[in-house]
């Protein structure tokens, strides 16, 4: 399980695939990759594994339905992805892979994940304003969290912690300012569409946007005519990041990516 989110410009790709079209054609293409390569690595010969049928749910407006597919059939019925593809080399969203524009961030997301969520979140409020404007709304318009607290009751199937965790801004004998990451994951995957001022406020707290004369090798950036330099978040991957880690540095970079080329990002939480 998984939010899957798609960067909304529009290009050549989405003139022949509706957005709901593309992800789900993405999926299934990658649905069968998978059963074909753990079987592969099984040892199983190619006949087989093309006359292979598997059974995979899926969710719908009338519920949770199973299907069932053969590999060579659902390989075949995704080939407009094949023609597809190639039209993605020069997007901007695309960060130089086929289909960039969508992204997904797994479930259950780590213990580890949310403590690096909110360390990050901690030390850019003690950075001063520029850098809490998403904390401030968090306080401001009395965000609950409730989406995230509610897929906490799940067991583990959303959440490792079954409480989140407190950011303790500012403490006195009478008074105490906090969030929580219920809160701010719900303002990084709980907004349906998410547009330019949210974007800007959800970077500048996860890692801020830097300027440089040299482009940057190892992350997505743009050249900014005006300034004549290159922009790029400033997020760091941890070197013990795990799984749930590393999608959310994907979809800040992603909304870097859509911020500056001026386009929304979609999310299906």
């Amino acid at each position: 399980m998984a939010v899957d989110y798609l960067i909304l410009k529009n290009c050549k790709v989405k003139e022949q695939l509706t957005p709901d079209q593309l992800v789900s054609t993405i999926k299934d293409r990658n649905r069968a990759y998978q059963v074909r390569d753990m079987l592969a690595n099984s040892g199983k010969s190619q006949a087989e594994i093309d006359n292979f049928e598997f059974t995979f749910q899926k969710m719908t407006p009338n519920g949770v339905e199973n299907s069932k597919h053969k590999i060579s059939d659902l390989i075949a019925q995704t080939a407009i992805l094949d023609q597809l593809s190639p039209i993605c080399t020069d997007c901007p969203v695309a960060n130089g892979k086929p289909f960039g524009c969508l992204g997904a961030v797994g479930y259950p997301i780590s213990a580890k994940c949310e403590n690096w969520l909110a360390q990050i979140a901690e030390e850019s409020y003690k950075k001063g304003e520029v850098y809490s404007m998403m904390l401030t709304y968090i306080l401001d318009q009395k965000v609950s969290g409730k989406e995230s607290d509610d897929a906490r009751k799940q067991g583990d199937t959303f959440f490792e912690l079954k409480r989140p965790i407190e950011i303790v801004l500012s403490k006195s004998f009478f008074s105490k300012k906090a969030v929580n990451t219920s809160q701010l994951i719900d303002m990084i995957l709980g907004v349906r569409v998410m547009q330019f001022t949210h974007m800007n406020h959800l970077l500048m707290l996860f890692g801020g946007v830097f300027l440089d004369d040299t482009q940057p090798t190892d992350r997505p950036s743009k050249f900014n005519e005006d300034q004549k330099k290159f922009m790029y978040l400033g997020l760091e991957l941890p070197q013990d990041a795990d799984k749930s880690i590393y999608d959310f540095y994907l979809l800040f970079h992603q909304i870097f990516l859509t911020m500056v080329n001026d386009v929304d990002i979609a999310f299906d939480r």
